[in-house]
């Protein structure tokens, strides 16, 4: 007991430890407090927690408590140990036990879950809970009890702490650091790991905040993993600057958490006039990273969220909420602002969804947010947050702190701490270009490069002298010594992130290489031994050899020239994707592999290209081998533009299996309407009987998601469905509908898609729909073709030349359509409209391509007396 309570103590200010304490624990507590003070790594407040004394104090004493204490010993001794007698006391009493709970879900939401090395604390107090409850004083002393299993469950000298280090991605990389590799940090090892995937930063279940911030992050490192990626071409030097940028944000963001992440020491386990002239370029709101956007909303949402969960029901007549919006935010820096903690995390969340909502219309591709992930409220909300920041953002107080931080990542043998840092802002210059140029209407567009220069952190990594690592203050005092990057890598020994600045592009160093590498082989040949020779000459005709028959073949074999170059070319986002798709592109080269290859970006332009060229020859390639199955993959992917065209293509695949697929898209599209339109126009193409059912059970159940002025037309290839027709001919006899007008015109156009017979529900809606007024002169055409009762016909059409409110039916094309229909029904309209000759007259009917309507209505009426 006496040592549970020494480790508690220590953690304690000096004043009451002397004033709740016995003398002699007392005595104990201050012993731990001065060796937890020996080792400077550990006791050295950091970070936010520099800012005055309290959270100093308060940063001395987690880490304190984070020490441990034991609860096993090497050798069977009398009476529980220290850590035993802890945990039993927190177990004995329920209110302590939950309290606990919470005071460690909220670390695991802030940071994330603990890292207990030995013992799961929580797991160990569950049990011992029920068995005090169960036993209820019967059998051996419940102190007694626990520490015999403890010895049996656990190893000789195990340990227990109130607090514990936070798990973190870094563990992993840190772990295997190999200290002989000669490298100053660890940063190259983290960025290495998660591109080849050894480091798979996707949020578990229990993951909290900090691996949440890592997730948003990683699309910096490996952009085609980005929602946006297909809509992207980055040049290798605007890929060394997203990952600096990475290097910067990581480093800010484990500065953040320090308080719970350990400092990893090497050998341990942690028209009509002329269009304007217009320039147009690029131009985004903020860098176009917006996955990485959408990620930290979700992060900073998923911390409120999950904060006032766990602190629902603390304070009496309180939700969490409540809780969290009156709890003050206090912050250090030189924005130092009032607020509230529950609020602003709100406004972050919003400011961050409003950026990426932004950054989607700018880059031209749908949001990607979840089901219910946001209401239209909320998403409009967010774009006023997000757009009212980038309209004053000069003015937020945040911008005025200082962000140069350093942060310990590792101890190496020798006791010296290899730092991570950002040492300022530099600016940087970048440039953006459209590679596939948009179209633009009303305008004569030229496109042209946009430059921006972005304010950019400077990541160092560096070793300073001595054991104890470096604060706030000391860092930036050390910066103010070294004020260029240069004076800085020299003062420090750091380590800068290769330059995003100008450089020898890659072509001319292959060119140059390729030069000298010709020279030396000529020198070789003619200075070298005679077999030397012979071997290069050998050597050349052989590499000679196979570039000719690879040429060959890629000249003399369409399809593997196509596939070569989809994958070499496009998967590399060079650039010339576009031309090898638009220029390589045929229906008989293209193959399932193709359609589900591993880049997004060559994903995208064969399906784009599926959907744009050589449509009337899809019959060629839609039903091979393969096809079909590929397709249904390729529905699912999770860039909404490449899937939404696969949902297009299979309409193609009239089966029970395609037609669930496209039902569960619709159903959980939620929000995304190029996913659910896509759906829905796949169903409308599907000849499939079920396919109309569920285009009217989805209208029915959700009419606010879709516009019903257009949805009549996804029922078009429907109209032999008696249920699809009664529903049509509804929606164009009530006016009021805003799918009236389309309703009709579906109806009046029925067959045009198809060969089968009219049904007779279908030739009752005809008739109800002739006597409408104002019906488009088109679809009125349309019907009087369609009507049974020739001098229904012909009334019709009369009407339609003599109503001046029949839009289209006074023009040249107009006029001739309408009297090649009279002359088409012969004696009958004659008979029907007595003064037809009166139809000849007007100079629009003179044109010769009206020649046959005249000639068509004179065969019936003779000519004019």
């Amino acid at each position: 007991m006496e040592d549970a309570a020494a480790y508690v103590g220590a953690a304690l200010p000096e004043e009451v430890r002397a004033s709740l304490l016995p003398s002699v624990i007392a005595r104990h507590a201050h012993e731990r407090w001065l060796g937890f003070l020996a080792d400077p790594l550990e006791s050295t407040p950091l970070g936010f927690w520099t800012g005055n004394q309290e959270l100093a104090r308060t940063f001395l004493q987690d880490r304190m408590l984070m020490q441990g204490i034991q609860v096993t010993r090497s050798q069977p001794r009398p009476g529980p140990t220290g850590g035993t007698a802890l945990i039993w006391g927190l177990g004995a009493r329920a209110d302590l036990a939950d309290a606990f709970r919470r005071f460690r879900a909220v670390d695991a939401v802030v940071t994330n879950p603990s890292w207990d090395e030995e013992v799961d604390l929580i797991a160990v107090l569950d049990r011992l809970h029920r068995r005090i409850e169960a036993e209820e004083g019967t059998g051996p002393h419940p102190v007694a009890a626990l520490q015999a299993e403890l010895d049996q469950a656990l190893g000789p000298r195990a340990s227990v702490a109130l607090l514990s280090y936070a798990q973190s991605p870094e563990f992993a990389i840190m772990e295997r650091w190999d200290p002989r590799s000669g490298e100053e940090g660890t940063m190259e090892d983290v960025i290495r790991a998660i591109r080849d995937g050894s480091l798979d930063l996707t949020p578990r279940p229990d993951s909290g905040w900090y691996d949440r911030q890592w997730y948003a992050l990683e699309t910096l490192l490996l952009p085609e993993r980005a929602q946006e990626s297909y809509k992207l071409v980055l040049t290798q030097r605007y890929r060394q600057r997203l990952e600096n940028a990475f290097r910067s944000a990581i480093t800010k963001t484990r500065e953040t958490h320090i308080k719970h992440l350990p400092t990893f020491t090497i050998g341990s386990t942690l028209a009509g006039t002329p269009p304007p002239r217009v320039r147009i370029g690029p131009e985004f709101s903020a860098e176009p990273v917006a996955t990485v956007y959408l990620r930290m909303a979700r992060g900073t949402r998923f911390v409120h969220d999950a904060l006032a969960a766990t602190l629902d029901g603390l304070t009496e007549g309180m939700t969490g909420v409540d809780v969290l919006d009156a709890i003050p935010l206090l912050r250090t820096g030189a924005g130092s602002a009032e607020g509230r903690v529950g609020p602003e995390l709100r406004r972050a969340a919003r400011w961050l969804y409003g950026l990426y909502d932004i950054l989607c219309d700018e880059l031209g591709m749908p949001p990607a947010y979840l089901q219910d992930e946001l209401t239209d409220e909320e998403i409009l909300a967010s774009r006023k947050e997000a757009t009212d920041w980038l309209a004053n953002w000069t003015e937020d107080p945040r911008l005025k702190d200082d962000t140069r931080v350093a942060v310990p990542a590792v101890r190496r043998e020798d006791w010296t701490i290899v730092h991570w840092g950002t040492a300022g802002v530099t600016l940087e210059p970048v440039k953006y270009r459209y590679l596939e140029e948009p179209e633009v209407h009303g305008a004569e567009a030229t496109f042209v490069s946009t430059r921006y220069v972005l304010p950019t952190d400077l990541f160092v990594a560096f070793t300073p002298e001595g054991r104890s690592p470096l604060t706030r203050e000391a860092f930036r005092a050390l910066c103010d010594a070294h004020p260029t990057a240069g004076a800085l890598a020299r003062g420090l020994g750091a380590t800068l992130p290769p330059s995003g600045g100008w450089r020898i592009p890659s072509a001319w160093i292959w060119g140059v290489g390729a030069v000298l590498a010709l020279v030396g082989l000529t020198a070789a040949v003619r200075r070298g031994s005679p077999r030397t020779r012979k071997f290069i000459r050998r050597t050349a005709w052989a590499g000679a050899a196979v570039a000719l028959v690879w040429g060959g073949a890629m000249v003399a074999l369409p399809g593997y020239r196509f596939r070569t170059l989809a994958k070499l070319v496009a998967g590399r986002q060079s650039g010339l994707e576009v031309m090898v798709m638009g220029r390589f592109y045929h229906p008989d080269h293209l193959t399932p592999a193709l359609l589900t290859h591993r880049s997004p970006q060559v994903r995208y332009y064969v399906i784009w290209c599926t959907m744009n060229k050589y449509v009337e020859d899809r019959e060629s390639w839609t039903h091979r081998p393969g096809m079909r199955e590929a397709l249904m993959e390729l529905a699912k992917d999770p860039h909404d533009e490449i899937a939404s065209w696969a949902l297009l293509r299979l309409y193609d695949y009239p089966d029970d299996e395609v037609v669930d697929l496209l039902r569960r898209r619709l159903e959980t599209a939620g929000g995304n309407a190029t996913i659910r339109d896509a759906a829905l126009s796949g169903l409308a193409g599907l000849r499939h009987p079920v396919a109309p059912r569920i285009l009217l059970d989805y209208v029915d159940r959700h009419p606010g998601r879709i516009a019903l002025r257009s949805f009549p037309f996804y029922l078009m290839l429907h109209t032999q469905d008696p249920v699809v027709v009664a529903f049509l001919l509804e929606q164009a006899e009530d006016e009021e509908s805003p799918g009236s007008a389309s309703a009709a015109a579906v109806l009046a156009r029925a067959l045009q898609y198809s060969k089968e017979e009219p049904t007779p529900e279908l030739r009752e809606a005809w008739t109800a729909l002739a006597d409408r007024p104002h019906l488009a002169f088109g679809n009125r055409h349309l019907l009087a073709q369609r009507l049974s009762d020739v001098p229904r016909q012909v009334a019709m059409l009369r009407e339609m030349l003599q109503n001046p409110d029949s839009s289209g039916s006074h023009d040249s094309w107009g006029r001739g359509r309408i009297i090649y229909e009279l002359g088409r029904l012969g004696p009958q309209a004659a008979e029907a409209v007595p003064d037809l000759h009166s139809l000849l007259d007007g100079p629009d009917l003179a044109s010769d391509e009206r020649r046959a309507a005249r000639t068509a209505l004179e065969a019936i009426v003779g000519e004019r007396p």
